[in-house]
């Protein structure tokens, strides 16, 4: 396995932040429910060849997942590949994502996961309900 240098590793992951920042709303980040976030590298077969790849890990909470989300820069495309982890299984994967469209890609496969905007409206006030209704007992 080709390990990568840490410097290099934190590099390609604040461009990977910065950009996500750029073109995505806070609230639909803050939506996403991250407990944790930090800089790695990891391994994935890319064409039938071991790659590997500088990425973002974020621990996320929402309606569509539950798990590690891994944001990878494919630095040989200049695109990125998105990895949902649960339970140490790969649950979901897209790649040739631009930095443009990261944003959405992740808010599909973490909160809102193809509702229209009326449906997931529908569904953060029902949830906001059931929190408050908890809190109050």
């Amino acid at each position: 396995m080709k390990t990568l240098d840490r410097e290099h590793v934190r590099s390609v992951v604040n461009t990977i932040f910065s950009q996500l920042l750029h073109t995505t709303s806070i609230d639909v980040i803050n939506s996403w429910g991250i407990s944790k976030m930090y800089a790695t590298q990891i391994v994935k077969s890319v064409n039938g060849e071991d790659f590997t790849m500088a990425a973002l890990v974020m621990q996320v909470n929402g309606f569509q997942f539950q798990g590690k989300i891994y944001i990878a820069l494919d630095e040989g495309s200049d695109y990125y590949r998105i990895y949902g982890e649960k339970d140490g299984t790969t649950k979901g994967y897209h790649h040739d994502i631009a930095f443009d469209e990261l944003g959405d890609v992740l808010d599909s496969m973490i909160e809102t996961g193809g509702m229209t905007k009326e449906e997931y409206q529908a569904k953060v006030k029902e949830f906001v309900c059931s929190v408050s209704i908890d809190f109050l007992k």
